[in-house]
């Protein structure tokens, strides 16, 4: 090796450990010293790279719940149309229940007056059948 280093002490004009420290200890602080700056650059990036990510994530998250908002709105609209239109359907099947009602009472009155057998009862049938008839005229669909 001896030969080596004259070479190249020769060609280079330099000693090879001139450039090498001469404590071991003073070297591991340079090194330690280099790799916390390095980490410490690691940890900013690192909070930098999360803050946009979450700066992202909160322009999505409002945008979808602007979108959201939007679409009960319209489901909601939907909805009351769909009620309203249950409602009157409602409204129509109860008038139908009450006519069908009223006309069944009249059946029933007529066939009751043809088996009365007093005057008072053949009254009292024509008045229910007049009373039927004009609610039957009020509930007609």
């Amino acid at each position: 090796m001896l030969g080596l280093e004259k070479r190249i002490k020769a060609m280079y004009d330099q000693d090879i450990d001139a450039n090498a420290p001469t404590d071991p200890v003073e070297e591991s602080r340079t090194i330690g010293r280099g790799a916390s700056w390095m980490a410490v650059a690691a940890i900013i990036v690192a909070i930098l790279g999360m803050a946009l990510v979450e700066a992202r994530n909160a322009d999505r998250v409002a945008t979808l719940e602007g979108r959201i908002a939007a679409m009960e709105e319209q489901r909601l609209a939907g909805i009351e149309n769909r009620l309203a239109g249950i409602e009157s359907v409602a409204g129509g099947i109860r008038t139908m229940v009450l006519s069908s009602a009223v006309q069944e009472m009249s059946n029933k009155a007529e066939l009751a007056a043809l088996h009365a057998t007093t005057p008072e009862q053949k009254e009292a049938l024509a008045k229910i059948q007049e009373l039927l008839g004009s609610l039957s005229a009020k509930t007609a669909p």
